[in-house]
């Protein structure tokens, strides 16, 4: 298929791409992939039902599976979208999508999470992305964990997310945030039932979480 012919097709919204369209994707990744960008760019779309939030959930997933030049811009200004517009699935998947980008999306999300100004939606993506890079690239895991400490250790963000980021901090299981987390959690409606026992008995667990899978598999496994 031409570039044409798969832009074509991703726009007519229908819920599956057909395996020659991701092959052809997959053969011209450096020239689709800015045509898949702009699509994601595109408000029209996002507020067109259902063909327009189909292509924009195509493309996002598509361009989570390609080495994208200049792509995490375009998929962080997605968050803000996908919010507005109320886009579940894509809210879903823009955490891996991002979280695929590797280490130069985590200043970029960094700055999302800090910012008090927007929404607890918007900064809990942004959270949860993080959390896909430390799973993903272990290089970067010191550097996201230390993210996530200082957003805890802030006590003027009295934001609804902090049970988010205690949450995610926690599936990491380092035995030095343990105590943080254990006084974080006694501050948050959310996890005043929560008894420090059970934090204990989480840490000692040794499978790695089951929401880490959806890092570590593919968006495209959907069209499979």
């Amino acid at each position: 298929m031409t570039n044409e012919e798969v832009l074509k097709a991703i726009l007519r919204g229908e819920p599956l791409l057909s395996k020659d369209l991701l092959q052809s994707v997959s053969a011209s990744a450096t020239t689709i992939g800015p045509q898949l960008l702009e699509l994601i760019k595109s408000i029209r779309l996002w507020h067109t039902e259902d063909a327009g939030r189909w292509a924009v959930l195509h493309a996002i997933r598509l361009v989570s599976s390609l080495q994208v030049r200049n792509s995490i811009p375009a998929l962080i200004d997605a968050i803000f979208l996908a919010t507005s517009t109320r886009h579940e699935d894509a809210l879903d998947d823009l955490p891996v999508a991002l979280a695929r980008t590797g280490e130069a999306a985590i200043r970029p999300l960094q700055m999302v999470l800090e910012d008090s100004r927007l929404d607890g939606t918007i900064r809990s993506v942004a959270a949860s992305a993080l959390e896909g890079i430390a799973v993903l690239d272990t290089t970067s895991r010191a550097a996201v964990l230390d993210i996530l400490r200082k957003f805890l250790i802030d006590a003027a963000d009295l934001s609804s997310i902090r049970s988010h980021v205690i949450t995610i901090l926690a599936h990491f299981r380092m035995p030095e945030d343990l105590a943080l987390i254990k006084n974080v959690a006694r501050t948050l409606p959310l996890m005043l039932d929560m008894e420090a026992e059970e934090i204990d008995a989480y840490f000692e667990l040794k499978s790695e979480p089951d929401s880490w899978s959806a890092y570590r598999e593919s968006l495209l496994e959907y069209y499979r």
